[in-house]
């Protein structure tokens, strides 16, 4: 804040809350469904530190919120639909939205009294297209992957379904 308390920088928690109100959910508002996620490393201690929620929005599309908790690693992911009642796996349709937030857009000063961001910048947003590989979540970093995939009526979506990510570490 400046000397009139007027707001010159957004800080990390502005961003994340706009990630989570305006890009994972629909910010018209609706009926979202939240689905089973599973995590599925190559590495057990990848769930501590990575957690998935995916919701099927109003407006038909499957919003995949990712949070990254490890702060010096990066991991690799994709994601299928699997319907275990009928066998059936697909994966989220491309071009598919990806807005991420790490620290290449924010940076906080090392001032314990009044800590200030040096860099404060928005998510980075991208499309993403299959051939491009597996999708990279950086270190600390919150990922919001949106598009089309399967609709979960027409799926036979049933207990037991679910969300399935796989995702190993960079190296």
């Amino acid at each position: 804040m400046d000397e009139r308390s007027n707001i010159t920088s957004r800080f990390a928690t502005y961003f994340g809350a706009r990630l989570l109100t305006q890009e994972w959910l629909s910010p018209g508002g609706g009926e979202h469904e939240m689905y089973a996620t599973a995590l599925q490393p190559r590495l057990k201690s990848v769930q501590k530190v990575v957690s998935a929620y995916a919701v099927y929005r109003p407006d038909g599309l499957w919003s995949l919120l990712l949070v990254n908790k490890d702060p010096k690693n990066a991991y690799k992911f994709r994601v299928d639909f699997r319907s275990p009642s009928i066998g059936a796996v697909s994966r989220l349709a491309c071009p598919a939205d990806v807005y991420q937030f790490s620290n290449a857009n924010y940076d906080l000063s090392s001032d314990e009294d009044r800590p200030f961001p040096i860099k404060s910048e928005p998510p980075e947003h991208r499309m993403w297209i299959e051939r491009e590989g597996a999708l990279a979540l950086p270190p600390y970093s919150i990922t919001v992957v949106r598009g089309k995939g399967r609709d979960p009526k027409v799926f036979s979506w049933a207990r037991g379904s679910v969300l399935r990510i796989v995702e190993k570490p960079i190296h």
